[in-house]
């Protein structure tokens, strides 16, 4: 058998790095297929592996294993690039391409190209099709298909926009268009058999957008307003930059009425924000139309700063009065259904900082996102009650109905609240550790605290970006924790969720060689 498909290379790709027995379902998860397609794949890898007589071991109870010599693994992986490779695409994957495509090109293209593209049938595009339109719906974007004509979407501009950047973080891109944007990290144009298909696709396209330009030119305004954004903000106003002016250039542009503009004017932070962007597009001899300008100045306004230390914020805005009352009143009917104290200062200034965000956001229809809903709604169920009920009650009169994402948002403060009331004293200083997370604001105040409960014994020498991971320096600490999976010179990485399970708290315990029965 001379012919692998995308998805037995993956497969055998993955098995080639595995130095211990894996199951079905953890190569699955990986790749974006179930076990069962796994296992189904299997028999056709050996036969093509016979010729360099090696061949996956499978036993139940056991896992899937290659045990292969260094000399047979170097062949193989040199046989990689010189065979033909048949693309298979999960039903995930075809939808994503097809977003990516109807987001990011200005052309039409018929259905029979898209068929003709992902290998698949006339009845298959149409579902495909189908569940595409859904995910536009609800992005009050829609889809027109014209037959004879193509495919096109028609929607409010910054929907379009704000869809795209979406799509790239449901393809989990996040950890990868940073290094991109950061560190210009290319590869050498080869598949990456690590990432699903659509993924890689859409990261090998995105090589050619200038995304270290953008990168360079948020940090710009994040010095002049002597602020620091969250990575995964400072990534989404990169996003934003950068499909901003391919939109532009293609003769697409923001709408933005002129009592809505008159109304970010009155805010005093909006002057500011705007002089420092308007400055630096006249240094690059950019113009932006005033609604442009109005909504590039929005997005940069309400994006999220991280936490210079473990104590302090700093932030872009100042939450008003009037959020700083919603975020008391929110924290005082919560505690009243838990039958519990919230009060805690720091927690409310935080709150109220992010409540002022959303007001503006909401107001002018921007998204809010939260990849962490639903594992808020499980590990917080309590919680998650009393907020929805309390928000219910409280929302009223500060706008439109709030998204689930944004409940959970609230959600993870009241629990921040509840973990830093609990008041450990016992602190044992044994391994000192720094702590990155990408998604910033109170994500990363929530992995802080949950780590100074479960494990006192950690020092957390600093809260740092991921952008600083190469400054830490190896003699003074002995792991970086983090929520994305980081790389740093001669020190231990730690990957976890940001919501710290039990399972993490076992893996760090494990990897610092701390007795169970220790407290």
């Amino acid at each position: 058998m001379d012919i692998l498909n995308s998805r037995q290379l993956a497969i055998l790709q993955y098995l080639l790095d595995a130095s211990s027995p894996v199951s079905a379902e953890v190569i699955g998860n990986s790749i974006g297929v179930s076990a069962r397609v796994i296992r189904q794949n299997i028999p056709a890898i050996n036969s093509w592996l016979k010729s360099y007589q090696v061949e996956i071991d499978c036993k139940p109870k056991f896992g899937l294993l290659l045990v292969c010599p260094a000399e047979a693994k170097q062949q193989i992986v040199a046989a990689f690039q010189s065979f033909q490779k048949e693309t298979l695409y999960t039903l995930k994957d075809r939808q994503r391409l097809i977003l990516f495509d109807l987001l990011s090109q200005v052309d039409q293209f018929s259905e029979s190209q898209i068929r003709y593209r992902l290998q698949i049938s006339k009845s298959t595009m149409t579902h495909d099709l189908n569940r595409v339109e859904d995910w536009l719906n609800q992005r009050d974007i829609f889809l027109s298909r014209r037959p004879r004509v193509g495919v096109v979407i028609q929607g409010r501009e910054n929907d379009i926009r704000h869809a795209l950047i979406s799509l790239f973080y449901e393809s989990d891109l996040e950890a990868e268009l940073i290094k991109l944007a950061l560190w210009e990290v290319k590869g050498d144009g080869e598949p990456r058999y690590d990432l699903p298909q659509a993924s890689d696709y859409i990261l090998s396209r995105m090589m050619e957008w200038g995304l270290n330009d953008g990168w360079n030119f948020i940090s710009l305004i994040e010095n002049e307003l002597n602020a620091k954004f969250a990575d995964g903000d400072h990534l989404t106003l990169t996003l934003y930059w950068v499909i901003a002016n391919q939109r532009i250039k293609e003769k697409h542009f923001i709408q933005i009425s002129d009592e809505r503009i008159h109304y970010l004017s009155t805010r005093p932070e909006y002057k500011v924000v705007q002089d420092i962007i308007c400055r630096l597009l006249e240094k690059k001899s950019i113009h932006f139309s005033e609604p442009e300008l109005a909504q590039f100045t929005l997005e940069v306004m309400t994006a999220r700063g991280t936490f210079t230390n473990l104590d302090e914020t700093q932030s872009v805005i100042n939450p008003q009065e009037k959020t700083r009352q919603l975020a008391l009143e929110l924290f005082k009917k919560i505690g009243d259904y838990l039958g519990s104290d919230l009060t805690n200062s720091m927690v409310v200034s935080q709150l109220a900082d992010h409540l002022s965000r959303v007001v503006i956001r909401m107001k002018f229809d921007l998204p809010i996102q939260n990849n962490l809903t639903e594992e808020t709604r499980k590990a917080y169920p309590l919680l998650w009650q009393a907020t929805s009920k309390a928000i219910d009650e409280v929302w009223d009169e500060a706008g439109p109905p709030l998204p689930m994402d944004e409940i959970a948002y609230i959600t993870m403060y009241v629990a921040l609240a509840l973990e830093l009331n609990k008041n450990v004293k016992k602190k044992v200083s044994v391994p000192r550790v720094v702590v990155a997370c990408p998604s910033g604001g109170v994500t990363v105040w929530m992995l802080v605290s949950r780590l100074r409960v479960e494990l006192p014994e950690i020092e957390i020498k600093e809260v740092i970006s991921l952008r600083d991971i190469n400054n830490v320096d190896p003699n003074e600490v002995d792991a970086i924790i983090s929520s994305a999976q980081v790389s740093a010179r001669n020190i231990k990485s730690i990957t976890v969720n940001p919501l710290l399970t039990e399972k993490d708290v076992k893996k760090i315990k494990q990897e610092f060689e701390f007795y169970s029965g220790r407290n």
